[in-house]
């Protein structure tokens, strides 16, 4: 097909954007290219807006994906700026909100869970927790990984024998229950312990999370010697094994550098068609571990553009640390819409650094290695799937590739407790995050009915989608 022919093709959306280009503004600011039926096919921004959209106007020089989008546009909305740093805060909030198909998407959609010990009854406790900081108390995190943050939180009863039970189960024992056997409670709910006594192990719990690690360990070794000397060895082996527990958690979290505060340390890895960013996040020395995001890139897409567009909306959904170590140089707007987003939430600005050497050199190495290991994990299993959808096609002669398949179940406990499920699977592998669960509660099914009770479920499902749908 020639240029000339691709041309006549697109002609109006090529057409559309050259009209609006004679009133576009010389201002920054963020745009959204629309298609006919109304919805976003692409969110912008630029410190020059006209000179950008005049950009897509040059049909030779435009890529495969831009001729596309192109093609589908036929209206433009614009925002206008007071710089490129509002603009680019702007495009964030508007990708998050429309998920336009020709920008490059951050699937995750879940909050990040903390440690929380919670300071609003006299004996607080201690728990994971996610969403809104809005119950008072100490907060450690976030995590990244959920698994690492479930990990700890066992080990930190171990060594501190904080109560991890709500309050209304606190208020309800007559008796200690099997943590405190396993000595990983103190039982303040039936007095095992006074509430100055359970104090000094919160101010404890405090001090290891916050960083002041020596100082705890020293205190804590004072008091094993002091409780051996007197022949209080019940008190001491105790001592003794918090003090052990509290080095295997330090082990564990890969203590290796002293510094205060919040730091994310990012790795990027890309090759033509996928890429593969890695956040490490710390807290003061300790590691609360990462976790990987893939995308599949789009022709042309630089790695710049690509993290810059990453970091935006990622931490429009999350926390900012103090400190952000880059393995790319950044742009001043970034640092600037980064720095706007943390003060807004605890008036504080963020460092951002590119490091040459020592300790966040190593970090952001790390992160790197890690991103490449990972991305090419993600490729080997998305090839497997790849080969899957193909054989599907082939077998049921279908037309093309199917993009997505959801498997249902049920299961239900001799009629009751009945439940259905949907797992999805795309090309690139199992979408967990649109995996669902189904409540099945209809009084005109037979106990047991498997049959009434898949009926049900496809008839909720499909009629989400189109209330048109029947299932027969």
């Amino acid at each position: 097909m020639t240029d000339e022919t691709e041309k006549s093709l697109i002609s109006p959306g090529l057409k559309a954007l050259k009209k609006i280009l004679r009133t576009l503004p010389e201002e920054p600011g963020s745009y959204r290219m629309i298609d006919d039926q109304g919805r976003v096919l692409y969110v912008g921004k630029a410190k020059n807006i006209k000179a950008r959209v005049r950009s897509y106007t040059h049909w030779e020089g435009l890529s495969t994906r831009l001729k596309r989008m192109v093609h589908q546009t036929r209206s433009l909305e614009i925002v206008i700026t007071a710089s490129e740093a509002e603009a680019l805060l702007l495009e964030a909030n508007l990708i998050n909100r429309y998920s336009p198909p020709f920008n490059i998407l951050l699937k995750d959609d879940k909050s990040f869970p903390y440690i929380l010990i919670a300071q609003d009854h006299p004996f607080p406790q201690l728990l994971v927790y996610r969403g809104p900081k809005t119950r008072k108390g100490l907060y450690f995190g976030p995590f990244p990984s959920s698994s690492t943050v479930h990990d700890t939180l066992p080990l930190l009863q171990k060594a501190f024998l904080l109560r991890s039970c709500t309050d209304t189960v606190f208020e309800g024992r007559k008796r200690p229950c099997l943590l405190y056997d396993i000595k990983r409670c103190s039982a303040p709910c039936v007095g095992k312990i006074s509430q100055k006594e359970y104090g000094t192990l919160i101010g404890e719990a405090k001090d290891f999370l916050k960083g002041r690690t020596h100082t705890l360990q020293a205190r804590l070794s004072e008091k094993m010697l002091k409780a051996s000397a007197q022949e209080s060895y019940e008190e001491a082996r105790e001592l003794r094994d918090r003090i052990r527990t509290l080095g295997y958690i330090q082990t564990q979290q890969n203590l290796s550098f002293q510094k205060k505060g919040r730091m994310d340390a990012i790795g990027l890895s890309r090759d033509t068609s996928h890429g593969c960013i890695q956040v490490f996040s710390y807290q003061n020395g300790r590691s609360l571990g990462n976790r990987p995001y893939f995308f599949v890139l789009h022709e042309g897409q630089t790695e710049d553009a690509l993290l810059e567009s990453f970091l935006m909306q990622f931490y429009t959904l999350h926390d900012i640390p103090d400190e952000l170590l880059l393995p790319l140089p950044w742009s001043e707007p970034l640092r600037e819409a980064l720095s706007t987003i943390k003060q807004n939430r605890d008036q504080k600005k963020v460092k951002i650094t590119m490091p040459s050497r020592g300790t966040s050199l190593s970090l952001v190495h790390h992160a790197v290695s890690n991103a490449q290991e990972a991305l090419k994990r993600h490729k080997a299993e998305n090839l497997s799937f790849q080969k899957t959808f193909e054989r599907l096609k082939e077998y049921f002669s279908l037309p093309e590739l199917p993009r997505r398949i959801e498997v249902y179940d049920n299961s239900h406990l001799q009629g009751t407790n009945a439940y259905g499920v949907m797992i999805v699977a795309t090309q690139e592998g199992f979408l967990k995050s649109a995996y669902r669960k189904f409540l099945i509660k209809d009084s005109t099914l037979i106990p047991g009915d498997d049959y009434g009770m898949m009926r049900h479920v496809l008839e909720r499902r499909l009629g989400s989608l189109s209330p048109k749908i029947r299932v027969l």
